[in-house]
């Protein structure tokens, strides 16, 4: 992953969520699959993303780049709201050929309808 794609998701996934979520960053750590993601990976799990963040609770989402190797899949675990925004909990799953990461994130629909990870 080009250091410009790598500074893009991190703007995309934390930027705005401020210096709280720095300690939730663990899937960015140098040998996490989403670190050797492509542009192209990274569209098919921001697609992902918004297609589970829109669905039923309990929706899985998978992606595949069969080209790069990578995949993954999001689960959105339950819907909640924080100062009258609405809000996520979803399961990540990602996979760079045989590396495996994940986690659980929370996300909140911004003014402008954007799914950003908050704390």
């Amino acid at each position: 992953m080009s250091l410009k794609s790598l500074g893009v998701l991190v703007c995309l996934l934390a930027c705005q969520a401020g210096a709280a979520l720095a300690s939730n960053l663990n899937f960015l750590r140098d040998d996490a699959p989403i670190t050797r993601f492509n542009q192209k990976d990274m569209q098919l799990m921001q697609d992902a993303l918004d297609k589970a963040m829109n669905a039923e609770p309990g929706t899985k989402v998978e992606w595949a780049n069969d080209k790069s190797g990578a995949s993954g899949s999001i689960t959105q675990l339950g819907r909640f709201e924080r100062a009258g925004a609405e809000c996520r909990k979803a399961e990540f799953t990602t996979r760079y050929k045989t590396i495996r990461g994940g986690g659980e994130y929370n996300f909140c629909k911004t003014a402008q309808g954007i799914w950003q990870l908050v704390q």
